[in-house]
């Protein structure tokens, strides 16, 4: 079967992690929210054999992204 290379922009809500990270700076909580959001998405899309390679991971306010959802 050949393979594509398919490049996706993608939103996903997924629950904080459940470790201690309300006690960090707000630059350690995001790079751990970061490095636990691209643990969650890789596995997720190797399970379905897909090869994933993410680029660039960016995190969205949660006032904003109730916004977008809410149609605000």
């Amino acid at each position: 079967m050949a393979r594509i290379k398919i490049k996706a922009i993608i939103g996903v809500d997924m629950p904080e992690p459940k470790q201690g990270i309300e006690k960090l700076t707000t630059k350690e909580r995001n790079y751990q929210l970061k490095e636990y959001a691209t643990e969650v998405i890789l596995d997720a899309l190797n399970m379905a054999d897909l090869n994933p390679e993410i680029t660039r991971l960016n995190l969205s306010r949660k006032t904003k992204l109730e916004g977008e959802i809410n149609g605000k």
